[in-house]
């Protein structure tokens, strides 16, 4: 995939190819009301902080790491009710329906 600056380059947006941009405006919102949220990267030091303060703020968290640097270790303690661990590389098509995706 390639990142081009989109036109409305000073809101901070960018176009990527390969994404269908019609489908995302049109995406189902129902998880904005729930919170779920993806986390690549969240079993690392910093995605870890980031799954713990999201699940204080009641989002739901879906961690996906492919654990190169990061360990499951690190989000043990979040495991259960409202918080899933995923083995998944970045660079790996995921499927998954959610509200917003933090890195």
């Amino acid at each position: 995939m390639k990142a081009s600056k989109s036109p409305a380059a000073n809101s901070g947006s960018c176009r990527i190819e390969g994404i269908d941009e019609q489908k995302v405006k049109n995406r189902n919102l129902k998880d904005a009301k729930t919170g779920k949220v993806l986390v690549f990267g969240g079993a690392g030091f910093l995605g870890s902080h980031l799954c713990e303060r999201l699940r204080a703020q009641g989002k739901i968290v879906l961690c996906a790491d492919n654990f190169d640097t990061g360990s499951p270790g690190n989000v043990e303690h979040l495991r259960g009710a409202g918080f899933e661990l995923l083995a998944q590389d970045v660079a790996v098509p995921l499927a998954v329906e959610v509200a917003e995706e933090v890195a």
